[in-house]
């Protein structure tokens, strides 16, 4: 039902900088972020990944990262092009994106690698 509704592309962003560190796709926000928080407070340096410890850093400070919707897309098909277009275009501006992939990953598209998405890499940031 929720394919019917499109997508929505979003970032992550920090509330002591406004810059946003994560691209992503869901058909739920407020149950997405919830999920992202939850990835947050459990995560640890040696089994979590650079988005979630990120998250955690700010968890430890007080903060929590809020939720911008970039895109709503409609049809849903279109939706890993679209992500895959912010995630460009949040690294030509510099943001310090915390994304391992270049996007378009899900269940049911051919850019999904069985969830392998390669190592973390570092990405400008812009001076911050």
């Amino acid at each position: 039902m929720r394919a019917r509704q499109g997508a929505w592309i979003y970032g992550l962003v920090d509330p002591t900088d406004h810059s946003v560190h994560y691209v992503g796709k869901t058909t739920n926000p407020e149950e997405r972020w919830s999920d992202h928080l939850h990835d947050g407070c459990i995560a640890s340096e040696a089994t979590m990944n650079a988005r979630a410890l990120w998250i955690r850093g700010l968890l430890d400070r007080g903060a929590a990262p809020f939720m911008v919707i970039l895109e709503h897309v409609r049809p849903f098909r279109l939706w890993p092009e679209r992500e895959r277009w912010w995630i460009a275009e949040g690294r030509r501006l510099k943001w310090p994106l915390t994304n391992v992939s270049e996007g378009g990953e899900g269940p049911g598209t051919p850019y999904n690698n069985n969830g392998q998405r390669g190592k973390i890499r570092k990405v400008p940031t812009n001076g911050h």
